[in-house]
């Protein structure tokens, strides 16, 4: 529901003029708040399960699987530690709290950073770092350096995460992390009326390779 209220100043009050106005003006006005809610609500859905730059591009018409745009971007790569034997042992709701726990703490210090979150799948995390082709070098460097910032306050949330907050068996939290550059092609992937926003290329596999190591280096 959305609610319009009107007041006036003037002594008396409204005249019946005015209110009669006012009234055939309402469903003229209410249509009007309806198409900004509506556009407000589904930015806000697409950014919520795509993250802020698929989000911008399929609300802007990018919704055709031929269509990939190849970007250059710091690409960050993530996977908790143990979750299948918390999965094969934990109740489901369980395992619920512990995936929102710990995509809490690595998801928010990726996007403060300036990240883009592309995927949470399972236990796996990917998101990149965009950079433009043109970029400086000063500039280059400033979003490698938050690409690691990111990382270092994710380890520390993860850290900082108190055992009660935490189903039995599930604490600590740990994963693995590896953060790799290169040229990606940014867009849609899949079938004709099921569509996903993805990022694909070398760089992307290179990173979770990366990543794998983490769990014997």
């Amino acid at each position: 529901r959305q609610f319009i209220a009107f007041s006036t100043d003037k002594k008396g009050g409204f005249e019946a003029d005015q209110l009669a106005y006012v009234e055939e003006l309402l469903p003229f006005v209410g249509l009007r708040i309806e198409i900004e809610h509506s556009r407000l609500t589904t930015d806000q859905l697409l950014r919520t399960y795509l993250g802020a730059n698929a989000a911008r591009r399929v609300a802007a018409g990018t919704i055709r699987r031929v269509m990939g745009d190849e970007i250059n971007a710091i690409i960050f790569a993530c996977d908790m530690r143990g979750f299948t034997r918390l999965a094969d042992t934990l109740p489901s709701q369980s395992v619920f709290t512990v995936l929102n726990a710990y995509y809490d703490a690595v998801a928010l210090p990726v996007q403060r950073n300036g990240g883009d979150i592309l995927k949470m799948i399972g236990d796996g995390i990917l998101a990149i770092f965009p950079l433009d082709y043109e970029v400086s070098e000063s500039v280059a460097r400033d979003t490698a350096s938050r690409a690691v910032t990111a990382v270092e306050e994710a380890i520390s949330t993860l850290d900082e995460l108190a055992q009660e907050q935490l189903p039995d068996g599930a604490w600590p939290l740990r994963a693995g992390f590896a953060l790799h550059v290169g040229p990606v092609t940014f867009g849609n992937v899949g079938s004709r009326d099921r569509l996903d926003f993805t990022t694909i290329g070398p760089a992307v596999n290179e990173a979770f390779r990366l990543e794998a190591l983490t769990k014997t280096l």
